[in-house]
């Protein structure tokens, strides 16, 4: 009786593991960079269809990133829009993102304004972080690069 080695199964796990470990870094770059590669693509489409979107006017009347003893980094905005004639837009989505210095994190809100033409985000958790809480700076960019400030946590 011959015992026989069949290792050819082996290297086609190695290549399926290899395969799965790339699609895992993929997605996981894809989710980092996905509203910035969204903004841009629809610069592009506008561009190109010669859609020219409304012009918003935004201005911050409230704004704060916490960081709570949970190390939970939190928005508080109050975002208030009114379009190019200066009338207030109530119904209106206001892209808003925040992006945190240390820890590397960004999210994207998209509030409605109410009637008065405010955008409200309030206690909203852009990242929760496990470990000691780090200090950093938030970049806050509100209607796709019409209003970018900062402020430090």
């Amino acid at each position: 009786m011959t015992l026989v080695n069949k290792e050819s199964g082996q290297g086609m796990v190695e290549y399926a593991l290899l395969l799965v470990l790339i699609a895992v870094v993929v997605i996981a770059a894809l989710q980092l960079i996905a509203p910035k590669l969204n903004l841009s693509f629809q610069k592009v489409i506008n561009a190109l269809t010669g859609v020219s979107p409304t012009t918003y006017q935004y201005q911050i009347t409230n704004l704060n990133v916490i960081r709570d003893n949970a190390c939970d980094y939190k928005l508080m905005i109050r975002v208030t829009t009114t379009d190019s004639n200066n009338n207030i837009a109530p119904n209106t989505d206001v892209p808003i993102m925040v992006s945190l210095s240390s820890p590397s994190a960004s999210k994207t809100f998209t509030p409605k304004t109410d009637a008065s033409g405010v955008a409200k985000v309030q206690d909203e958790i852009i990242y929760s972080h496990v470990g000691a809480c780090q200090h950093g700076t938030a970049t806050i960019d509100v209607g796709n690069g019409e209003l970018i400030t900062t402020l430090g946590y």
